[in-house]
C-alpha cells in the first residue's frame, strides 16, 4: 500500500486544510518513541512543543496538512544554532492528545496562543506557517498582533484559492475525506502494518523519528485528524482576516513548480500551478515589507527543498530584527546600508520617482547623462547612450497602465549610489501575451548609480527577474503591444440594450425588515456613450419616494475578451464585476466576484428572465465549493409611460 502521509501533504497544496481533530483526549500515535519536548495541558487536552536554541526572535513553525513536528526537525536542527526555534503537533497529530470540534484555523491559532504562554516562549514572534498553517499564522496574527514581529508564509493556504482554482480541486477534498476515513477503518481492524508504509517519506532524520512516522500510520488517529481537518478547509478560510498588514515584516516562499506533487493524478496541473503562481503574488502583497522568495521546487518544500525553508526563516528573522535590506530581500543573506545619503541624491531619487510614476519618458531621460550606460543584469538588458535609453524608457512605457518605483535605502560610496528599490506597476494584457488582462507586478532589488555632474552615467540593476517573469506569465522584457483582435458585439447584446432602457420598479415587502424598511427597490437604465453601453442605478423607495442610492453599474461589450461584462459600484465602497452571458433558453445570467472594503472577496451570481415589461430577477450566493445557494427573486415591472415609443421587445435573438 502507498504512504498516505505523501498524499495528504501533497494534498495540502489546494486543501490548505485547517486543524480539525476528532473526539476526546486520547494516546499519541507515535508509537513507543518518547516525545522529545514536552506535552502541556491546554484546556484538558495536552499539546506537544519542542523547543532548542537561544535567541530572539523566536521562531514558531507550523506545518502543512498531515504533517507534525518530527517533519521539520532537521529544519530546526539547522536553525536552532542561530536562533530560538519551536515546533509542535496540532491536536490530533504526533504525541499531542486529540482535541475539541470544531478545528478551525481560528481554534487552532488560540491554542497556539495559550501554549506558547503556558510553554514560557516570550514575544517578539516570527511565526512560520506552511500550507494550512499559513491560515493558522495569519489568524494569530491578526489577534495578538503585539506579540508576532513578522510571518514567513511557506507555500501557504490563500483564503480565495477555492474560488479562484478550478472546481475539481475544491471537489478533492470530499474525495479525501472519505478516503482518509476508509483508511482508518483498515488501520482499525489491523489492515494496515509497517511493510505497508514508506519508513522514508518527508523524513531524512534518526531512525527513531521514521519509526515514529511509521507508527503514527498504523492507528486510526492520523488519518481520522487529518479527515476532520479537510472538512474545516472551507470555515478556515472564511476565518482568515482580510486587508493588508502595511507595517507588518512578510516573507513568502513560493514553489514554481508546487502542483507537481499531483503529478500522475490525472488532473491538469499547469492551469492551477499558474493561479497558485498569481495567489502566491497576492500574499506578497499583504504587506509593503514583504519579500517574495521562490524555489524550483514543489509544495512539499520541507522534504525537497528544505534549505529554501531555512534561508526564508533566516530572511525574515534579519527583517524583525531591522532589516529590510534589499539583499535580504533577494535571499543574499542579512545586509544594511550606511545611512550615509546626502540632500542631492535624496533630491535626484524624489526626481526619478516622479518621473517613473508619472510615466514621462523625456524627464526621465533627462536625469541621465548624454552617454549614459544602462545594465540589467539579470534580464540582460544593456541600453548605451541617452537617445537609446529614451527609445528604449519609450518602450517600456507604451506596454504598462501605470508604474511606480520606491527607493527603500540609499548610501554614497565615492561616486557611486546604492539604492534598494521596488518596483510595481501593471503591464498591459497584449505586452505580455494575455489580450484584455493586464497583469500586476511587484519587485525589489539593488541599484548601483555612478553619478556626473548631478545626473546619472552608469546604472547597473540586480531585481528578482525570475518573480518578475512569474508574475507577468510571460518574458522578462516587455515589448510594443499587439495590435488587438476586436470581436464585433453580437445582435442579442444590442437587443438586450435596447429592451431594458427605462425604468423598473420591484416591491419589497417580502423582505422587508427593520434594518432593509424599504417599500420596493427602483432600477433605472440609460445608453451610455454612442449606445455601446448600458448606465444604471439602483435605489431604495419609501412612501413612493427616493430613500437613497444603493448601486451604480455600467455593462459594456469587451472587444478583447468577447463577452458582455456587468460592473457595480455600491455606496459603501464595494466593487463588483463579471461576466453577463445569454443561456440557450434565452435567459441571461451573471456570476460577478465583489470586492469589499474590509478585502472580503465573494461571488454572486443573477438570473434574469426578461418578457415585455416584466423582469424577473433570481440571485444566488455562489459557494467555494461552487455550490449556488438561493437568496432573493424579485419581478419587476417598467414604469408605467416611461417609454415614448412603447414596450421594448424582448426577443433576444441567438448569438450571431
Amino acid at each position: 500500500m502507498r504512504d498516505l502521509s505523501s498524499n495528504v501533504a501533497a494534498a495540502g497544496v489546494v486543501l490548505m486544510l485547517s486543524a480539525l481533530s476528532i473526539g476526546a483526549a486520547g494516546a499519541p500515535q507515535s508509537g513507543g518513541t518518547a516525545p522529545p519536548g514536552r506535552l502541556i495541558d491546554i484546556d484538558g487536552h495536552r499539546l506537544h512543543i519542542h523547543c532548542t536554541g537561544q535567541g530572539a526572535p523566536t521562531v514558531v513553525i507550523d506545518g502543512g496538512a498531515g504533517t507534525w513536528s518530527i517533519h521539520y526537525s532537521h529544519i530546526q536542527a539547522v536553525l536552532a544554532g542561530e536562533m530560538r526555534v519551536c515546533t509542535y503537533d496540532r491536536a490530533g497529530l504526533g504525541w499531542s492528545d486529540d482535541g475539541p470540534l470544531p478545528r478551525t484555523s481560528g481554534r487552532m491559532a488560540g491554542e497556539l496562543h495559550r501554549l506558547l504562554h503556558a510553554a514560557g516562549v516570550a514575544p517578539p514572534l516570527l511565526l512560520v506557517g506552511h500550507s494550512l498553517g499559513g491560515y493558522t499564522v495569519r489568524v494569530y496574527q491578526d489577534r495578538y498582533p503585539e506579540e508576532v514581529g513578522g510571518l514567513v508564509l511557506v507555500e501557504a493556504a490563500h483564503e480565495t484559492q477555492w474560488e479562484a482554482l478550478p472546481p475539481e480541486w475544491a471537489a478533492g477534498v470530499k474525495t479525501l475525506v472519505g478516503a482518509l476515513r476508509e483508511r482508518a477503518e483498515l488501520a482499525r481492524h489491523g489492515g494496515i502494518t509497517a511493510a505497508d508504509v514508506n519508513p522514508g517519506a518527508f523524513t531524512a532524520h534518526a531512525p527513531e523519528w521514521r519509526e515514529a512516522h511509521v507508527a503514527a500510520q498504523l492507528t486510526p488517529r492520523m488519518y481520522l485528524a487529518v479527515a476532520a481537518e479537510n472538512e474545516g478547509a472551507f470555515e478556515s478560510a472564511r476565518q482568515v482576516p482580510r486587508g493588508r498588514r502595511p507595517d507588518l515584516p512578510l516573507v513568502v516562499l513560493t514553489a514554481r513548480r508546487s502542483f507537481d506533487a499531483f503529478a500522475g493524478s490525472g488532473l491538469d496541473t499547469g492551469p492551477a500551478n499558474r493561479i497558485w503562481l498569481q495567489l502566491q503574488h497576492g500574499l506578497a502583497h499583504l504587506s509593503s515589507k514583504a519579500v517574495h522568495l521562490f524555489s524550483d521546487h514543489d509544495h512539499a518544500l520541507h522534504a525537497t527543498d528544505p534549505g529554501a525553508i531555512v534561508n526564508a526563516v533566516r530572511t525574515g528573522a534579519a527583517m524583525v530584527g531591522g532589516d529590510s535590506s534589499a539583499p535580504a530581500a533577494l535571499g543574499l543573506g542579512a545586509a544594511k546600508l550606511p545611512a550615509t545619503s546626502t540632500p542631492e541624491i535624496d533630491g535626484l531619487l524624489r526626481d526619478l520617482e516622479d518621473a517613473y510614476r508619472s510615466m514621462d519618458a523625456d524627464r526621465f531621460a533627462r536625469l541621465f547623462t548624454d552617454d549614459m550606460v544602462q545594465l540589467d543584469v539579470p534580464r540582460r538588458v544593456h541600453v548605451k547612450g541617452r537617445d537609446q535609453w529614451l527609445a528604449w524608457t519609450r518602450v517600456v512605457n507604451e506596454a504598462h497602465q501605470t508604474m511606480n518605483r520606491q527607493h527603500r535605502g540609499r548610501a554614497r560610496v565615492g561616486d557611486w549610489v546604492i539604492a534598494e528599490v521596488e518596483w510595481s506597476g501593471r503591464v498591459k494584457g497584449d505586452a505580455v501575451g494575455s489580450p484584455g488582462r493586464s497583469r500586476e507586478y511587484r519587485f525589489t532589488g539593488l541599484v548601483m548609480m555612478r553619478l556626473r555632474d548631478g545626473r546619472i552615467a552608469e546604472q547597473i540593476v540586480y531585481g528578482d527577474a525570475p518573480a518578475l517573469s512569474d508574475q507577468l506569465g510571460a518574458g522578462d522584457q516587455p515589448s510594443q503591444p499587439d495590435t488587438p483582435q476586436p470581436r464585433p458585439v453580437p445582435e442579442w447584446v444590442g437587443a438586450y440594450f435596447k429592451a431594458m432602457v427605462g425604468t423598473w420598479i420591484a416591491d419589497n415587502s417580502a423582505y422587508r425588515s427593520d434594518a432593509e424598511p424599504f417599500d420596493a427597490y427602483g432600477m433605472e437604465w440609460k445608453p451610455g456613450i454612442g449606445g455601446k453601453s448600458l448606465v444604471g442605478r439602483l435605489y431604495a423607495l419609501q412612501g413612493g419616494r427616493e430613500a437613497g442610492l444603493s448601486w451604480e453599474f455600467r455593462e459594456f461589450w469587451h472587444p478583447g475578451e468577447g463577452e458582455l461584462v456587468a460592473s457595480q459600484f455600491g455606496s459603501d465602497g464595494t466593487y463588483g464585476v463579471g461576466p453577463h452571458g445569454r443561456r440557450p433558453d434565452g435567459t441571461m445570467e451573471m456570476v460577478q466576484t465583489f470586492y469589499h472594503p474590509t478585502g472580503r472577496v465573494t461571488r454572486v451570481g443573477h438570473r434574469s428572465e426578461l418578457k415585455a415589461d416584466e423582469l424577473v430577477t433570481r440571485s444566488f450566493d455562489v459557494q467555494a465549493d461552487g455550490t449556488r445557494e438561493p437568496r432573493r427573486t424579485y419581478v419587476w415591472r417598467r414604469h408605467a409611460g416611461e417609454a415614448d415609443d412603447g414596450p421594448r421587445s424582448a426577443q433576444i435573438p441567438l448569438d450571431r
